[in-house]
């Protein structure tokens, strides 16, 4: 992708659960007046598409699908945004952290709080507060939170290896 313009990115799979809906319509609101890249594939295409086109933004959603290396892309975005209403462990946060990207992301259960507290407390918002979503965005796109060295060693593999060890050990 050859992406020029200054954007935000989104990836994941377009479905009901990871709600880029909710991210197109915060996007919409915003001041940034650069782009975003929404990284995935899936069903909800279609709508998300009529969606940014019925807001006005349609010429500034780009979107492209999953490919070997979407790490390069996220490495030049100004912010990853997560708008899911449910996660597991959200690899995106933590590639977007690892790649000293900022991040934000709407707080559901299991993962966005685990990952992001600890780095920006800010960068979390409740579920509830989508109307807060548009002036975070440009909060962060004008001003990056720091992402200390210690918030991303913790998820490099020595480290995981040897946290599982010591609760192996602590389990006998």
């Amino acid at each position: 992708l050859a992406q020029t313009a200054p954007f935000i990115i989104g990836i994941g799979e377009f479905n009901a659960r990871k709600a880029f809906d909710r991210l197109i319509a915060a996007f919409a609101r915003c001041t940034f007046e650069g782009e975003l890249v929404l990284v995935g594939q899936g069903e909800a295409r279609e709508a998300l598409e009529h969606q940014a086109a019925a807001l006005g933004i349609g010429p500034r959603v780009r979107f492209v699908p999953f490919h070997d290396n979407h790490y390069a892309l996220l490495a030049r975005a100004r912010l990853l945004v997560m708008t899911s209403r449910s996660e597991g462990l959200p690899n995106t946060l933590i590639e977007a952290l690892i790649v000293g990207v900022p991040a934000i992301a709407l707080d559901c259960p299991h993962g966005p709080k685990e990952i992001l507290s600890p780095v920006c407390p800010g960068a979390l918002l409740p579920q509830d507060r989508l109307e807060d979503l548009p002036g975070r965005i440009d909060r962060f796109v004008e001003k990056p939170y720091p992402i200390p060295e210690a918030s991303i060693t913790r998820f490099h593999r020595d480290h995981v290896l040897g946290e599982l060890e010591r609760l192996g050990e602590a389990g006998r």
